[in-house]
């Protein structure tokens, strides 16, 4: 596959040129109802690290290729010796296409809370580069990025496509006591889909602590994150707004039912506001899900899932509650060289 890889990485950097490559001053035309939830509360939206399984020392069940965490990226395996050199490159493609009872996040009551079908593409591409020994840890260093088209349909009204260049690097140190602890930068970067004028930068520090446990004969990982977003948006009075502090916990299980494999996890976020017409505004958001997926091969993939998020807000000039019920299906091919 060396010789694959010589036409991906190209590939690669001129998706990045492309869209880099916008009218930073043009005026957005459309708005969607809260870009710091648009699309990144959906946490299979993001892509850290290895969509392949690498094996190890704990009985996990396989790693498919959705764009979600890797087991062995959230400490799921148990490091006893790995490799001091070299690194990996992966490359994936994903498609999916859902139901969502409220697709651009709007406050209930608003004319524009209304469903629509959902149409998402995704390219994700990133590196390990390598992977090393410090006593009875182990250390990986990753970067990477994902490329994200968001299109409505069913209602001329939600016509609001959305592009989303995401660029991350990261530290994943892992544990043979099932601990795990991941800290990197994250930089989003969310267009216009008409026009592609930026209307959205998001950059944020962050570092989150994993703990993995058997499960009778799942495995079950529990996660709690910090971060703090520094943001720059087209929308609001003063630019910087949307910055915030956030505090997150995840519990997810991963579990086999034939060739299927089955992830319920539910998810809280406590989000804080400073600044402009967010003083003082304070967000409690909660997500439940269930992912399937079932692998045709190595590579390909077909996935399904049920996901419910909500979110009570305080403060601040206007309501940002919310509430989305999604559910669809897609399919990923990803690819390890």
């Amino acid at each position: 596959m060396h010789s694959t890889n010589k036409f991906f990485l190209p590939l690669l950097v001129i998706c990045l040129v492309f869209a880099l490559s916008t009218g930073s001053n043009a005026k957005a035309q459309k708005k969607w109802g809260g870009l710091e939830t648009v699309p990144r509360f959906d946490p299979n939206s993001r892509v850290f690290g290895s969509p392949i399984e690498e094996k190890g020392t704990a009985n996990i069940p396989p790693r498919t290729s959705s764009p979600r965490p890797g087991a062995s990226d959230l400490g799921l395996q148990r490091p006893v010796s790995v490799k001091r050199r070299g690194f990996d490159y992966y490359l994936g493609l994903s498609t999916r296409v859902y139901y969502s009872s409220n697709p651009t996040i709007q406050a209930p009551g608003a004319t524009l809370e209304k469903p629509a079908g959902v149409w998402l593409n995704n390219l994700h591409s990133g590196f390990r580069l390598g992977s090393y020994n410090w006593g009875q840890a182990a250390f990986s260093p990753y970067l990477g990025i994902t490329l994200t088209r968001f299109d409505q349909f069913g209602d001329k009204e939600l016509d609001f496509p959305l592009n989303t260049l995401g660029l991350y690097s990261f530290g994943l140190v892992q544990f043979q006591n099932g601990w795990a602890i991941r800290s990197g930068l994250t930089y989003n970067q969310d267009h216009d889909g008409d026009g592609n004028d930026r209307i959205y930068n998001d950059f944020y520090p962050g570092i989150t602590l994993l703990k993995t446990f058997s499960l009778g004969k799942a495995i079950s990982l529990i996660d709690f994150g910090i971060a703090h977003h520094f943001t720059d948006s087209k929308f609001n009075l003063t630019s910087d707004e949307l910055d915030r502090w956030e505090l997150s916990a995840r519990w997810t299980v991963l579990t086999q039912l034939g060739r299927w494999e089955l992830s319920p996890y539910a998810r809280i976020i406590f989000s804080d506001y400073r600044k402009g017409n967010n003083h003082n505004r304070q967000d409690f958001s909660r997500e439940v899900g269930l992912d399937l997926e079932y692998p045709f091969t190595k590579y390909l993939t077909a996935n399904f899932f049920l996901h419910y998020a909500t979110r009570l807000s305080k403060g601040g000039t206007y309501s940002h509650d919310f509430n989305r019920f999604d559910g669809g299906g897609g399919a990923s091919l990803n690819a390890k060289f």
